[in-house]
């Protein structure tokens, strides 16, 4: 029996069971907004970033492979 509910829950179950899962995903989509608002403004609105702006994106390269890496083990229930 209980075999059967563990199959029937749903990816949304885990997210409410894992509040770890869903700091990843808070993380990465956060993020992945912050780089794609950057990238509207550089290449839709025409606006060159200054270095400094170039360099500030360079942690969000990283976090944004490593939260969503994160997110998916997490879901996978990957041991620690």
């Amino acid at each position: 029996m209980s075999q059967t509910l563990a199959i029937k829950k749903t990816w949304i179950d885990r997210l409410r069971e894992e509040p770890a899962t869903v700091a990843a995903l808070a993380i990465f989509l956060v993020s992945a907004a912050t780089i794609c608002g950057a990238w509207y403004f550089e290449l839709v609105l025409k606006l060159s970033p200054c270095p400094l702006c170039l360099e500030e994106r360079l942690p969000y390269h990283v976090v944004i492979p490593l939260s969503l890496l994160m997110f998916t083990a997490a879901l996978a229930r990957a041991p620690a």
